[in-house]
């Protein structure tokens, strides 16, 4: 939950929130094969118009969420000597980001 709540905050933070039209929308899914996948997609104003926001205030501060998930993923990185990670891919709409974890029964 420590490293998906981020993921979860920023859809609705910096997607969601600056969504004026229409019903605002986050979802969630989990499987679980040779990895454990959560997939987090929304329906907010996406990617590049969040950064163009972002780029426009006045007080440039970098993301705790960001760094919170950066430093956690470098933790699980090093504990399981994996590669573990998460990309964001392309929707018609918003924003949808993978993350996978390994994950041992």
């Amino acid at each position: 939950s420590m490293i998906i709540q981020p993921f979860v905050e920023n859809a609705i933070k910096h997607g969601l929130l600056h969504k004026t039209k229409g019903i605002k929308k986050v979802r969630i899914y989990f499987y679980l094969s040779d990895v454990f996948t959560c997939i987090i997609t929304d329906n907010g104003i996406g990617l590049d118009a969040s950064k163009e926001i972002n780029e426009k205030k006045i007080t440039k501060e970098t993301s705790f969420s960001t760094n919170a998930i950066q430093e956690r993923l470098a933790l699980l990185k090093s504990y399981y000597n994996s590669d573990i990670g998460f990309v964001y891919e392309e929707v018609k709409e918003g924003t949808k980001v993978v993350l996978k974890i390994p994950f041992t029964r």
